[in-house]
């Protein structure tokens, strides 16, 4: 059986989760580049679209309200993923962390965060941090593009569909935070 029959629109979102941890433990476990991650990331983001077929609305998502005029009945993407809802927001003055950032983008979304006790020392560290003032507002960015620019590049953002959970893992070991590889040479 072909990988693309086994992957449904169910398990589509369950699949892409499992790509992404699967790189998370190889990221943990070993330095590894930033265009493997983005080449992974992109082939689990393709198979997802060919599992539910890019949303397109096939003649059993129209219905008929009279003779001359149909309607889609599709959902749309941001109520498919909440996480690519475009938005615009400011921080209010209360928000003074990443991690209080970061609860506030997702408050309306049904998604949480993961417990601060399930996350690796960098990532608490990076929720404690203070809020730049340059990310203080955004406009039309969807939510995920937010997360993942309040965490930085030094993480990746993990997605559970099935709990709604959002966290984040280091690209870099956690083991020696002073000690830095980059292409084998220690910095």
């Amino acid at each position: 059986m072909h990988i693309a029959e086994k992957i449904t629109a169910k398990t589509a979102p369950i699949f892409r989760y499992h790509v992404m941890v699967k790189l998370a433990t190889k990221i943990n476990h070993g330095r590894i580049e930033m265009q493997t991650v983005k080449s992974a990331l992109t082939v689990a983001t393709i198979w997802m679209m060919i599992a539910q077929g890019v949303t397109a609305a096939t003649p059993e998502d129209r219905y008929a309200i009279s003779r001359y005029t149909t309607i889609d009945t599709t959902p749309e993407v941001r109520q498919s993923n909440p996480l690519l809802t475009v938005v615009s927001f400011s921080f209010p003055p209360t928000v003074e962390t990443v991690g209080q950032a970061i609860n506030y983008t997702i408050q309306q979304t049904g998604y949480t965060l993961a417990e601060m006790s399930n996350l690796p020392e960098s990532t608490k560290v990076m929720l404690t941090l203070p809020l730049p003032s340059v990310q203080r507002k955004f406009s039309y960015v969807t939510v995920q593009s937010a997360l993942k620019t309040l965490a930085g590049d030094a993480f990746l953002l993990l997605v559970d569909p099935v709990h709604r959970v959002v966290t984040f893992v280091p690209l870099l070991h956690d083991e020696d935070p002073t000690s830095i590889e980059i292409n084998g040479v220690k910095q």
